[in-house]
């Protein structure tokens, strides 16, 4: 149960054309993806930030855990979706957003890349995670609440035995970082890729990813819940759909685990 009712207002010093700068804060709450899936009244483009989490969660219902002010945990609520655009577009548009943004980190350059289907790592480990939850009617989303949680300023020893593939920025950088700062720039850049998506579409968005993904072209395995199948990642359909070349011949997925294959 969130500690908070009411949230307080951030207003963020940076420009946006969908998402609000005016973020509701909570330093306690239960899920910012909860409170907007909840709230039913909150406009499109709204924000919603925590500085600690009592029940996040993650795909397949996973915990996702983090000392208070060490991550940054958010949510986005988008309403005005385009009858065109596909729901399986967004996992894509959160991560490129996220790696965009990581990538201006001097120290991380060369070590951020994104991995299917919606997971952003450093040097192979991750550090944020995405989970979309909403409405969809006729294939397309109604109500869209994107939640990202970005690991910043945890310790190594918080990444435990059980989080040994994850880690944070502050450790792969080697330095400590401002959460509100690096939390404009994540705006800003989640931002520019809604304008892409209404702009252009999801097919730039889908290139940027294929490109920052490590394991294309590689050898995987993708464990969908019942089966695991073993193949060679092709990339990705025109509908977001990854695509695996097992012996088996060319097959389609929309959810499930990958791990990469060691050479």
């Amino acid at each position: 149960m969130a500690v908070e009712i009411r949230p307080t207002i951030l207003k963020l010093p940076v420009k946006t054309k969908i998402l609000r700068t005016s973020v509701l804060h909570f330093r306690e709450i239960d899920s910012t993806n909860r409170y907007l899936l909840d709230n039913a009244d909150k406009p499109h483009g709204t924000v919603v930030m925590a500085d600690y989490q009592t029940a996040g969660r993650g795909r397949f219902n996973r915990v996702w855990q983090s000392p208070p002010e060490a991550a940054l945990l958010f949510s986005v609520l988008l309403k005005e979706i385009p009858s065109v655009v596909r729901p399986t577009v967004f996992p894509y548009l959160a991560a490129v957003g996220v790696y965009n943004c990581l990538r201006q980190v001097k120290e991380l350059v060369s070590g951020v890349s994104v991995k299917w289907p919606n997971d952003v790592l450093i040097y192979g480990k991750k550090v944020c995670g995405i989970l979309m939850q909403g409405n969809i009617m006729a294939g397309c989303y109604q109500k869209l609440v994107i939640g990202i949680g970005v690991n910043v300023n945890q310790e190594e020893s918080f990444f435990t035995k059980d989080l040994n593939s994850a880690t944070s920025i502050s450790i792969e950088a080697g330095r400590r970082f401002d959460r509100m700062s690096l939390f404009n720039g994540l705006l800003s850049s989640l931002d520019e890729m809604l304008i892409m998506l209404q702009e252009r579409g999801a097919k730039p968005i889908i290139t940027i990813w294929q490109k920052a993904c490590d394991s294309m072209e590689r050898e995987i395995a993708v464990d969908n819940g019942n089966e695991i199948y073993r193949g060679i990642f092709e990339g990705l359909a025109d509908d977001g759909a990854m695509q695996l070349k097992t012996k088996a011949g060319l097959k389609r997925f929309y959810a499930g685990d990958v791990t990469v294959i060691k050479e």
